[in-house]
């Protein structure tokens, strides 16, 4: 984590654009269900070499838990942030072979850019996290982070406290 704080501080330093993108791989609970958790773990491991190999020597991956992925991309421009979203679609497009069977995944990636979605690392992993949420719901690869999502996240939350209010009050 401290390499993340790190990259940020020279990022700033630098005046220049850092990106956060949370990637979930889709459907994995199905994996882990019908083909064991040996198997998930196998494709959490070849999923993870596969986005190193491909990884600029800048970028910092980590697992954040489950099936999810941080990535953490400085100093670069919109060009290079939608170049590696292009890449993580190339490394999902190739088939994976675990015990004997061929495996094709599909992910969710939600992306916040440093400095406009937020100033420190924990706003832009949530942020990052958001638009993740908002990519799986509208059934998008990927989503950028912008805060109409997390407007509506809120307006949600406050209507689904005032069903459940209005529901205990009726009954």
């Amino acid at each position: 984590m401290l390499h993340l704080y790190k990259l940020l501080k020279e990022t700033k330093e630098e005046e220049r654009l850092l990106a956060v993108y949370f990637i979930d791989l889709a459907r994995f609970k199905n994996i882990n269900d019908s083909l064991g958790h040996s198997v998930g773990d196998e494709v959490l491991k070849q999923m993870a070499d596969r986005f190193r190999t491909v990884l600029d020597q800048k970028l910092f991956l980590t697992r954040a838990g489950g099936d999810e992925f941080v990535a953490v991309a400085p100093r670069v421009n919109y060009q290079f942030i939608l170049a590696y979203v292009r890449t993580i679609q190339q490394v999902l497009a190739r088939p994976l072979e675990i015990e004997g069977r061929e495996l094709i995944l599909s992910a969710n990636i939600g992306i916040s850019v440093f400095p406009f979605d937020g100033e420190d690392l924990n706003t832009l992993l949530g942020h990052a996290d958001m638009a993740l949420y908002h990519a799986k719901e509208e059934g998008k690869f990927y989503q950028f982070y912008h805060r109409t999502i997390n407007q509506r996240l809120i307006r949600e939350t406050i209507l689904e406290s005032h069903l459940h209010r209005a529901i205990e009050i009726k009954y």
